[in-house]
């Protein structure tokens, strides 16, 4: 039986000062070996470098063939929203408008998660 996802919900702000804690939470979770889905409903603006940091550990699911999804509920900031867009991450990693479809989308049904908030 496979572990369920680690969920990782960022709050608030996340720009070069905040990258290293991001990135420390998503290789913790990837070390763990569990799929990850990054919940980024309450997570009001993510700059450029934040955005590479979820790219790169997207490619380091792929890499340990783990699954990565993010999850980019309704309601979410219109700056996430629109940087992810922009930045046409659709086309390297899921996106889905709730968290429990990213979890179905990495782990399949039935499964548990561990649950991280930053």
């Amino acid at each position: 039986m496979t572990a369920g996802p680690a969920i990782v919900r960022p709050v608030g702000e996340f720009d070069l000062s905040r990258e290293r804690e991001l990135a420390r939470e998503l290789s913790d979770a990837i070390e763990a070996g569990r799929p990850l889905v990054v919940d980024l409903g309450r997570t009001t603006f993510l700059d450029s470098t934040v955005l590479g940091v979820l790219l790169t550990a997207q490619q380091r699911c792929d890499l340990r063939d783990l699954g990565f999804a993010i999850a980019l509920p309704e309601g979410s900031a219109h700056t996430v929203r629109n940087g992810l867009r922009l930045l046409g991450i659709h086309r390297y990693a899921p996106v889905f408008d709730s968290v429990d479809d990213a979890v179905a989308h990495v782990a399949g049904p039935g499964a548990e998660s561990l649950d991280s908030a930053l």
